[in-house]
């Protein structure tokens, strides 16, 4: 299974607390889902500034 983390729902998925996105955190949690993404300076910067820092490999 994979999900596809669209820029219009990023903010959404940064906060743990929002209920729309619980399905996609306890799928992290669980170890059975993976996030995968392009490393460019563009997605880091927005990661770092959302609050994503909890998330590591």
């Amino acid at each position: 299974m994979c999900a596809i983390l669209d820029a219009n729902t990023f903010n959404k998925f940064r906060d743990p607390a929002d209920e729309d996105m619980e399905p996609v955190w306890n799928w992290l949690e669980n170890k059975s889902g993976k996030l995968v993404y392009a490393n460019t300076p563009k997605f880091e910067e927005e990661w770092e500034r959302g609050g994503m820092t909890h998330i590591r490999d």
